[in-house]
């Protein structure tokens, strides 16, 4: 592709250049065409979602065609190149399958390649994976001009995605443009690409299988749903009055709140960029105040009714009993790890000994039940295994082989107490210490999990750091530097699985441990789903949150279904680690009962 390419955009408008469109696409030599849709919106199991263009291209140009007026015309071009063996070639394939599934159109994912995929694989975790980034990276600015003109016209005009007229000529010409940049990033990676086609395969089959967890939806308790809401907003109403006698009006806002802790003597830290006090989650935790309390429970029981319940209990179509499904967005690698995210509602970030939403998930009828399987402590026994730390391994095989606590045998080996036991407070100041190396933070992360002031921190701090040599100088040794082939210095890091975790930046290079850890995480869950569908669990599948797996399953099959859930999920691990890395299934009549 061009620095400034002579792209040649065609809209089909009229029956007589069907002919043409379809030389276009059939033309001797041809291996791929890269695919794209513009819809109404993002929501797309909204009764009024409607996909509106469908366009093809390459790097010379391409089609746009309006799928109302030519819907056998997309299934005959999409049902030939499944037949000619020629690549689709999308950018996000998740969505645009999804749009065209809506229309009663499923794609052959044997064919299908993604560049937002590739970029994940082949680039750099802190470059940004949208069609955009990626090109203006590769191509220069040009590549940014369309989407600029159209959202800058429809603004002026006040047209939305719903309506935007199909005629206004910059609108099919972004999204033909799009496919145009999106073939020019995939013949530019060709080199890249070349050694990584298994990853690439593992993604899109976790893009398919995760595709049609959404389609069939997570099955509600309508009637639980309701109640919760009901009882959640007495509370917050509580709450509000609660916080009004101590002159706190607005528990949303932080500017009362820091007033009247101030007044009663809390000294209060780090300030946001407008020079007020930061009050979030964290900091509150820490502040010994019943304001800070009662603003904690506010804000928690607030989110949890309009971020969780509320959007089950809408989108399973607001009745009462069982039945109702929600359709949540799973986007299976959009963190720089390459773990899964999950939006409407964002479930990966619901906390694990939360029970009251995932009380409302349900089995899909009185004769299934619910199977949560969840990896226990994944990260931790990954960084164990690819640090080689093995005083951290030798505490998880004793916790292992007794039965007992991680975090106990930890407390025991650090502090030299053989009596020391679960509900030692110190306890969870190990455990926040040990996820804050973990995960890349520092000493105030680890303070702010933990509920207590920076300063009780030192001791358990330095104490990990000479028991366990990988929290000294957390992953470091994971860590490769070399110049790539434009000559710049990159860091990296290899998971066991050959997929390689790196950045540019030398801010990020701390990161790359964790990068990797969670990253061989989320490729040993995508392995888990492939085995499992595999195993015939494919339609049971319900939704992956974290490292666990979620299914609805027969009543009488469910105690057999466990034992195999549990080896198909084993198997993904094929010796590649230290530590032994198990499933745990457990099942119930609802999802929180199922976690237990």
């Amino acid at each position: 592709m061009s620095l400034v390419p002579d792209l040649k955009i065609n809209v089909l408008t009229n029956p007589d250049r069907v002919s043409e469109f379809w030389a276009w696409l059939t033309k001797p030599g041809r291996s791929y065409v890269a695919c794209d849709t513009e819809t109404t919106g993002l929501d797309w199991p909204s009764a009024s979602f409607r996909v509106r263009l469908i366009q093809f291209g390459d790097t010379g140009g391409g089609w746009a065609i309006p799928f109302e007026g030519w819907p056998s015309l997309v299934r005959e071009a999409l049902a030939w190149c499944s037949k000619a063996r020629v690549k689709l070639i999308f950018h996000n394939s998740g969505y645009d399958a999804m749009a065209l599934r809506k229309l009663g159109i499923d794609i052959d994912w044997s064919i299908v390649e993604d560049t937002f995929v590739w970029a994940g694989i082949t680039g750099y975790a802190e470059q940004a994976r949208t069609l955009k980034g990626c090109a203006q990276r590769e191509f220069g600015g040009w590549a940014g001009q369309g989407e600029r003109i159209l959202k800058g016209g429809m603004s002026n005009a006040g047209w939305t995605w719903a309506d935007v007229p199909i005629g206004w000529k910059p609108y099919p010409l972004y999204g033909v443009v799009d496919t145009c940049i999106t073939a020019g990033l995939w013949e530019r990676w060709a080199a890249k690409r070349k050694g990584k086609e298994n990853d690439h395969a593992l993604e899109i089959a976790a893009i398919r299988l995760t595709n049609d967890m959404s389609w069939r939806g997570l099955p509600t308790d309508g009637t639980y749903l309701s109640e919760q809401i009901d009882a959640h907003t007495v509370q917050i109403e509580d709450l509000k009055a609660q916080l009004a006698t101590f002159g706190v009006t607005n528990p949303a806002q932080n500017a009362q709140l820091e007033k009247v802790l101030k007044a009663d003597g809390v000294k209060l830290g780090e300030l946001t960029a407008n020079g007020s006090a930061k009050l979030d989650k964290d900091v509150l935790k820490a502040i010994d105040h019943p304001v800070a309390r009662l603003v904690e429970q506010y804000r928690w029981t607030y989110r949890v009714r309009g971020t969780y319940l509320q959007p089950l209990f809408q989108g399973g179509g607001g009745a009462l009993g069982r039945g109702g499904r929600v359709h949540p967005g799973i986007k299976s690698m959009e963190a720089k790890t390459g773990r899964m995210a999950i939006e409407n509602p964002p479930m990966q970030q619901l906390p694990a000994n939360d029970p009251v939403v995932r009380r409302g998930i349900v089995a899909r009828s009185e004769d299934e039940v619910v199977i949560s399987s969840d990896y226990g402590q994944i990260e931790l026994r990954m960084w164990g295994s690819l640090n080689d730390d093995q005083p951290l391994l030798d505490t998880i095989r004793l916790a292992d082989a007794t039965g007992g606590d991680f975090f106990v045998e930890v407390g025991k080996r650090v502090y030299g107490e053989p009596d020391f036991v679960k509900k030692d407070k110190r306890r969870t100041l190990l455990k926040s210490t040990i996820y804050a190396k973990l995960f890349g933070g520092g000493m105030d992360v680890a303070a702010a999990t933990a509920g207590v002031p920076f300063y009780s921190m030192t001791s358990t701090w330095k104490m990990l750091e000479e028991t366990f040599p990988s929290l000294k100088n957390p992953g470091m040794s994971l860590i490769h530097t070399a110049k790539n082939s434009e000559g710049h210095l990159e860091h990296s890091a290899t998971s066991p699985y050959g997929r390689r975790f790196q950045v540019l930046d030398q801010q990020e290079r701390r990161k790359v441990p964790n990068y990797v850890t969670q990253g061989t995480a989320a490729i040993a869950l995508k392995k888990a789903l492939v085995a499992l569908d595999a195993a015939g669990f494919g339609e049971a599948m319900m939704l992956p949150v974290h490292d666990e797996v979620v299914f609805s399953v027969p009543r009488a099959e469910a105690a057999d279904a466990m034992v195999e859930i549990a080896e198909a999920m084993d198997s993904v691990f094929e010796g590649r680690f230290d530590i032994p890395i198990h499933a745990e299934p457990s099942m119930g009549e609802n999802w929180a009962e199922a976690k237990g």
